[in-house]
This record gives C-alpha cells, structure tokens and sequence, in this order.
C-alpha cells in the first residue's frame, strides 16, 4: 500500500448553524456546542495570527484565551452571527482582528501613561479598526480550505481501509493527492497497474474515477454541515478549487464534481 499523505483531522459539526444557535445560549448544551465550534475554528484563527499577524506561538494562544473569554462568552458574538450576512468564519475573522487591535493599543497606551486609568476602546470604531484586508482574508480562508481537505481525506482514507479498498486510496493518493499537495509528479498507470494489480492502465484509470467519485461524495458530507443547500455546497467547492489552486495539474489532476 502507498504511504499515506500525512494529514491534521479536524472534525466538523454535524449542523454549524444549529451549534451556532446552541452556543449562544446557557448551560451544558450550550457550553458543549460552543466546544465544538471552537475545536473546528481555532486552528485557522492560530495560524491566521501566527503567519499573518507574525505573533510569536505562544502569544497566539493567549490572545485567543482572551478573545474567547472576552469576545465569545462574556460579550456573547455568537449572538451576532447571522447566516443571511455572510460567512460565519468571516465574523469570527473581524472580531478576532478587532479584539488584537485594542487589546496592543491598550497595551502601548499603558505604556505612555503607567496606573493611569484606560478608557475601553474595545467597540469604538470596530468597523475602521478590524477591518480585514483582502490578503488576511484570503489567508485565513486558505487555511479554512485546507482544514476541509484534510477532513476529506482522512474521510476517504478510512472508508478504503474499512471497504477493503487499498487500491482505491492508492491510486487516489499517488495520481491526485501527492501532486495537489506536494507538487510531485502523478504515478504514471504502468507503475500503478504493477504495484495494485490492476489487469490494465484502463482498470486503474476506472480505478481513478471510483476514487474520485469517492472523495466528491466525502468532501460535499464535509461541506454540508456548514453549507445549507447543494448549491452553496457546489460555490463552496468552487471557492475551495481557487483557494487550493497552484501550479498547473495535469488533466485527470483535478477532482470534479
């Protein structure tokens, strides 16, 4: 069996905008849909502060303590979320932007005026102050797309292995996988026929198809639990293929829907 692509699982909720509703309210419940929320953004919140905003690890991670401490539980931003608005993920990208600006202004106006009181600049002009550049965005929403491919993959590589169905996760992995994520070269069919036994380059190639078909299937459960309807589901898709996109692939390279 090929070695297999190194991968992060992150799990996604079953129904986001449900938990959203959940979270917002009190309790055990609420506490439980707000951990999963969490456990499913804070990776691309990390990275976005670590290799966006260039904070060192270990402020990262306390800047988020605050900002869920503050901005989620005490203040309640669940609340805000509204699915006709936009992007969940966005709202939390523009609260988070916002929480890291007063939270250094408060910390450089401390330093000008030490044990003098700091007037609260945490919701003046939130707007101008967190408003997120195109670029963060879209680095946030690279990581946001990589999260959803790992959870495909690991998807898929768990049903060839419960199915029985080396092959399939082989041939997914050395023609489509490698090269999307490492740039490498896909196997060609002749060395693929000999190492999965396939009886021609023309079973391998139907192989392909069975395993692609596969990883649609998977990516679009993945996507459903916080797209709302099969057409948000296929921009999704499409957003996620521009995201991802990188050098060229070859023809049989690309996973279509």
């Amino acid at each position: 069996m090929a070695r297999r692509t190194t991968t992060t699982r992150a799990d996604f909720p079953a129904t986001q905008w449900t938990l959203i509703g959940e979270a917002s309210g009190a309790g055990d419940r609420a506490r439980e849909a707000l951990n999963s929320l969490l456990a499913n953004y804070l990776p691309a919140l990390r990275s976005h502060l670590i290799f966006r905003k260039r904070f060192r690890s270990d402020e990262a991670d306390e800047l988020l303590q605050g900002f869920i401490a503050d901005k989620v539980i005490e203040r309640n931003l669940l609340s805000k979320a509204d699915q006709a608005r936009g992007k969940f993920r966005t709202l939390l990208l523009t609260a988070l932007n916002n929480y890291v600006i007063s939270v250094k202004r408060a910390e450089k106006a401390a330093k000008r005026q030490p044990g003098g009181s700091l007037r609260s600049i945490d919701d003046e002009g939130a707007e101008h102050l967190g408003a997120v550049e195109d670029a963060h965005v879209r680095t946030f929403e690279v990581e946001w797309a990589r999260l959803v491919l790992n959870q495909t993959v690991e998807r898929v590589r768990e049903q060839c292995d419960s199915s029985q169905r080396p092959e399939l996760w082989g041939i997914l992995e050395m023609r489509i996988l490698r090269p999307t994520l490492e740039g490498s070269e896909p196997t060609d069919y002749d060395t693929l026929v000999k190492q999965f036994q396939f009886k021609s380059p023309m079973q391998a190639s139907n192989a392909l198809i069975t395993a692609k078909r596969m990883f649609v299937r998977q990516l679009r459960e993945v996507i459903s639990a916080y797209a709302q309807s099969e057409d948000e589901i296929d921009r999704e898709i499409e957003e996620l293929r521009d995201l991802l996109s990188g050098a060229d692939p070859t023809d049989d390279s690309r996973i279509q829907s």
